[in-house]
């Protein structure tokens, strides 16, 4: 009826601009909100099958999503799995590392487990059941270098413009100098992450050199990172910072990265290494 009307048929979805988009719409955001819709008017009607198996199709294909594409997405789908007629009670049991185990029951609709180990769910009663399953982990080793849409390059230098390498001494400071390069277009937000190595501490979050701060762009000097965040990056941006070597030792030099807020896919990792802080005495 009227809410058909205003849902209207699928159509061909409108060409994206990947992290430039000023509403942020996307294809799959708007299958979620077609599904969502269609989900109210029917769960179990054959259009809301239809369009759930569209947009999980969409998110295999895409393989990563913004927190907007994957809010809406969990959303339509919650919906329209809670609103299928139900095939009997629910039954079953998970199996994790350690022995451990959960039941799944008309009581207990849901069971989680964790730790690192093989996991097995059986399902003994007639309602379908649903597992998933999510890894994370810090990689040994450096992330291989990436440039997808974008490109972060830093660079350390002395107070004197010399290029840094792999040591500097106790007390020096040290100019560290960060390009941030779109290679697709204008792109908005864009967060850019600085970590620093150990025994360094930021002492000057921008070297202006006379110049001023470029305008929507936003620094955030922490512990042990620079943030900056561009509202738009529609040419290379250049910054400098300055830091100081205070504590004597050798440490790793933390990879830097850049990426689209509301679109993962457009990112770039770069840098990594070893340093020496030269004890001063």
């Amino acid at each position: 009826g009227e809410a058909k009307k205003i849902i209207g048929e699928k159509g061909v979805p409108i060409k994206e601009m990947p992290g430039r988009d000023e509403n942020y719409g996307s294809a799959l955001r708007d299958e979620a909100l077609g599904l969502l819709a269609s989900v109210y008017i029917d769960p179990a009607s054959p259009d809301a099958a239809a369009r759930a198996e569209a947009l999980l199709k969409l998110l295999a294909e895409r393989g990563s999503c913004s927190t907007q594409e994957g809010g809406f997405a969990v959303a339509a789908l919650g919906r329209w799995i809670e609103g299928r007629p139900r095939e009997g009670k629910p039954e079953g049991l998970l199996a994790g590392a350690g022995g451990k185990q959960v039941s799944v029951d008309e009581k207990q609709r849901s069971a989680q487990l964790s730790g690192i180990g093989s996991y097995t769910v059986k399902n003994s009663g007639q309602a379908q059941l649903y597992a998933s399953w999510s890894l994370s982990y810090i990689p040994e080793g450096s992330v291989p270098a990436k440039d997808n849409g974008i490109s972060i390059r830093q660079k350390l230098m002395t107070r004197g413009g010399k290029d840094i390498t792999d040591k500097v001494e106790q007390g020096e400071a040290v100019t560290a100098e960060v390009t941030v390069a779109p290679k697709a277009g204008k792109l908005r937000a864009v967060a850019a992450v600085l970590p620093l190595p150990a025994g360094f501490e930021i002492e000057n979050q921008r070297l202006a050199d006379a110049e001023t701060a470029p305008a929507g762009v936003r620094c955030e000097a922490r512990d042990d990172r620079l943030i900056l965040f561009i509202e738009e990056l529609e040419k290379p941006l250049t910054w400098r910072y300055s830091l100081r070597a205070v504590t004597p030792g050798t440490f790793t030099v933390p990879q830097i990265y850049a990426e689209c807020m509301y679109d993962g896919g457009i990112s770039s990792v770069n840098g990594g290494g070893r340093i020496t802080v030269n004890d001063g005495k």
